[in-house]
């Protein structure tokens, strides 16, 4: 119970730095600057896919952590489906710029990984009630 609480508590975290990322949407250089595992080089439709991606995932994340906590199966399909939205974007990112901007690894290492590991709890929770 510990850890499921201590996981809700971070996602919670994540979560609202992600919806933070709402006026960054359409403003390519505020993007860039929250963003900063994207290349400079990035485009205006990637960078505002990012921006949604984001936002979306954080709403995801917070019905998620109610489906967690209160066993709501819909919230937790919406979390999987916002991690994995998120999880996948940072693969392209990573095809994109693995060589060429590093700083993408360590925004996968962190929120990428968690991603996955939301999405996979949430599948595993959802599957096992």
């Amino acid at each position: 119970m510990a850890v499921k609480v201590i996981f809700c508590i971070i996602t919670a975290a994540i979560a609202l730095l992600f919806i933070a990322a709402i006026p960054t949407i359409g403003n390519r250089s505020k993007s860039l600057g929250i963003h900063r595992e994207m290349s400079p080089d990035a485009g205006a439709m990637i960078v505002n896919a990012k921006g949604i991606i984001t936002v979306f995932a954080g709403i995801a994340y917070i019905l998620a952590i109610v489906g967690i906590m209160f066993g709501i199966r819909p919230f937790l399909l919406v979390g999987t489906v916002g991690a994995s939205l998120f999880a996948g974007f940072y693969l392209i990112e990573l095809f994109l710029w693995a060589f060429s901007h590093p700083m993408v690894w360590f925004g996968f290492a962190t929120f990428g990984l968690h991603s996955i590991v939301t999405g996979a709890y949430c599948v595993k929770l959802y599957t096992t009630r």
